[in-house]
């Protein structure tokens, strides 16, 4: 009899987990999906060994002003993300420079928003390289 609790218990708690996931997930592309519509889009994560991890939305526009920013932080699944406007009106070139400056163990914390930011800035780059590109193919028609 008590087998069948514990087993119950197990059942349970693995249904609980398949819920919650699908509702972090739902999360996460309605979060992309809000700053797709205000411009480039990168995104980054970091995780300590046993500690919580992070989700990090940046959003720019195409001269590089950050226009959306938007973090999700915690070990569980009723982590919710969060805007985080002190980001706002910065370029993401200014930013990953300010990423740069900071010290070993301080950019661990940060590596989220710096593999955001470096998605953001070789998606710019690979725009500006294809618009020179069509401006020199037209120069030559």
């Amino acid at each position: 009899m008590q087998k069948e609790w514990l087993f119950a218990l197990f059942f349970m708690l693995m249904v609980m987990q398949a819920v919650g996931v699908r509702l972090q997930v739902r999360a996460y592309r309605q979060a992309v999906s809000h700053l797709r519509r205000r411009g480039y889009v990168g995104i980054g994560g970091g995780r300590r060994r046993l500690g919580p991890g992070t989700i990090v939305l940046l959003a720019c526009s195409g001269d590089g002003t950050i226009v959306g920013a938007e973090t999700m932080q915690g070990m569980t699944i009723f982590s919710r993300f969060r805007e985080r406007p002190d980001l706002y009106g910065r370029t993401v070139y200014d930013f990953k420079n300010e990423l740069n400056t900071y010290p070993a163990k301080k950019r661990k914390q940060y590596k989220g928003y710096e593999q955001a930011a470096d998605a953001l800035i070789g998606r710019l780059q690979k725009e500006a390289a294809a618009r020179q590109k069509e401006n020199s193919q037209l120069e030559k028609a």
